[in-house]
């Protein structure tokens, strides 16, 4: 040969491919490097650039004698005999050396390749070298198999004194200036290419994901906790209440590979819990606004039976005198509560009401009433013969008599001052000879 400059494979000679798998593209993006080397002892390859600042880089199949280009290439199709596709060679990066360019480029016979040319002219003196790379190659195949990458080489002047020729020049010489530089398409080794969790630290109850993706030929992959026999590529939902260490195991036919996702979890802070009634007091029937911050909480709680609680704020109604909302949520060893007591300022509670009848010794019964009843505005005690035995009175203790021996019930009925209604029939029990309210 009698072209002295030449393309050789540095480094790794292997192209390993990617995979469709689960409907998910498994991606191995391959880094080849170039070495360009002047073999000559004694010559010096001249690379030139006589071309207009600007001027359009001559393409594949162009001749012409003005710019000494590299034009790198490879077998493009659908098949297990090309190194790539059309739509990944387009995302395909090529690195030059300093005061180089490059460019993509695409010819429906050579497909999509890049062209590298010298900014400024360039000597490459005997035995010298220089390096361009090409990034994001990814292929795709089943079979392993033999393809190459292509390096041509037009217009480099090799000179060993004052005569200048020219090596390779015009579409003929271009192609005995290719080198085609060989590189194996082999399939990945076992391979956990991921196994991820979309958070590390929950609160208690908490829902994290897994992903992951194994490549290479596995038999069996097996997640834990559980022994959870899984796709080599998948996804999975995992409710978290301690702190977990997740292991993905991936089995062949020789070999175990394994991989570690751990998710700690966090001991929940309440932070605030609050109302906004002015000193944690309020009227009969008005809403009342709650609002709470818990820090790494995920399941919190309110009683009173309103139950899980989600956002910031719940708006609730007293309905006693005193009411306590417990704020609950729940930590890895226990439970954390926070405390709010609201109380109903103008709430009407009936406090006491005894009532009992004593047997007479001429034969008539002796009733004995006695109540007190807090904020109403209106008050009745009614018996069930149908007389009034009180009214407008908040509190009181009276006696009456009647000859039935059926006992009689007393009816209270009274309001509050915010709409609060109470009405409830009390009666007299007999023990020996007396019948004691309740």
């Amino acid at each position: 040969m009698d072209r002295l400059i030449q393309a050789n494979v540095v480094g790794e000679k292997r192209i390993l491919l990617s995979e469709h798998k689960q409907g998910k593209d498994l991606l191995f993006p391959n880094s080849p490097d170039v070495e360009v080397v002047n073999v000559s002892c004694v010559e010096t390859a001249s690379f030139i650039n006589h071309l207009p600042e600007g001027a359009h880089i001559p393409d594949i199949k162009t001749v012409q004698d003005q710019v000494s280009v590299m034009y790198v290439y490879f077998p493009i199709g659908n098949g297990e005999a090309y190194l790539t596709t059309k739509e990944w060679a387009e995302k395909m990066i090529c690195y030059a050396p300093y005061n180089w360019g490059v460019e993509q480029a695409y010819d429906p016979d050579y497909g999509v390749y890049f062209k590298l040319y010298p900014l400024v002219e360039y000597d490459l003196a005997p035995r010298e070298k220089f390096y361009f790379s090409i990034s994001n190659l990814v292929s795709f195949g089943e079979l392993e198999k033999m393809v190459y990458v292509a390096v041509c080489f037009a217009n480099v002047l090799m000179s060993g004194g004052e005569t200048y020729s020219y090596r390779p020049t015009g579409l003929e010489e271009v192609l005995r200036g290719t080198d085609f530089l060989a590189y194996f398409k082999k399939r990945s080794t076992l391979k956990i290419l991921n196994f991820d969790c979309n958070r590390s630290r929950v609160a208690v109850g908490d829902t994290v994901r897994l992903e992951w993706a194994v490549a290479g030929d596995a038999v069996k992959c097996v997640l834990t906790p559980g022994d959870i026999t899984v796709e080599s590529v998948g996804s999975l939902e995992v409710e978290i209440f301690k702190d977990t260490t997740f292991r993905l195991y991936a089995l062949g036919a020789n070999e175990q590979i394994s991989r570690t996702a751990m998710v700690y979890v966090e001991r929940p802070v309440i932070t605030k819990f609050t109302s906004n009634c002015p000193d944690q007091k309020t009227k009969y029937g008005q809403p009342v606004l709650l609002s709470y911050e818990v820090k790494d909480g995920y399941g919190i709680y309110l009683n009173q039976g309103i139950g899980r609680l989600s956002g910031n704020s719940i708006s609730v109604v007293p309905t006693s005198a005193t009411t306590e909302y417990i704020l609950t949520c729940m930590g890895p060893d226990n439970l954390v509560r926070e405390r709010l007591t609201i109380t109903v300022t103008d709430f009407m509670e009936v406090e006491q009401v005894l009532y009992h009848r004593t047997h007479q010794k001429d034969g008539s019964y002796m009733y004995s009433l006695k109540w007190d009843v807090v904020n109403c505005i209106t008050i009745q005690l009614t018996t069930s013969d149908g007389q009034v035995r009180s009214s407008g009175q908040a509190s009181g203790n009276i006696q009456f008599s009647d000859l039935s021996e059926t006992a009689l019930t007393v009816t209270l009925h009274c309001t509050g001052t915010s709409g609060q209604v109470v009405d409830r029939v009390f009666y007299t029990k007999r023990i020996n000879r007396w019948e004691i309210g309740s």
